[in-house]
């Protein structure tokens, strides 16, 4: 395998991943704003149990596809996942250490 095709299928792969990564915040933000949208609509009138029922569910489905994407996300892209969670917990770690002095 030559150095310039490593390259290209690693940045391939970032760009894939990105693309995902990009994918599954859209979701998440989409799955939000329904639940903000169902919870502020269930605000302005009395909530029947059919109501709250209603709410959680969306609540629910909205999670189980957020996290069918992440674990698609991961599956596909093993090797970036587990970089782009050791650099988010460098950087959480980092923040708790100034916290501290």
């Amino acid at each position: 395998m030559q150095p310039n095709n490593s390259y290209n299928q690693a940045k391939d792969s970032m760009n894939g991943a990105k693309d995902a990564a990009k994918d599954f915040a859209d979701t998440a933000k989409s799955s939000a704003k329904d639940a903000i949208k169902d919870v502020k609509s269930a605000g302005e009138k009395a909530l029947s149990a059919s109501d709250v029922q209603t709410i959680i569910a969306n609540l629910r489905d909205g999670a189980a596809d957020v996290t069918d994407r992440s674990e698609g996300l991961i599956k596909k892209y093993p090797f970036t996942t587990v970089l782009g969670a050791a650099a988010v917990g460098a950087l959480v770690g980092s923040l708790f250490s100034r916290a501290r002095h």
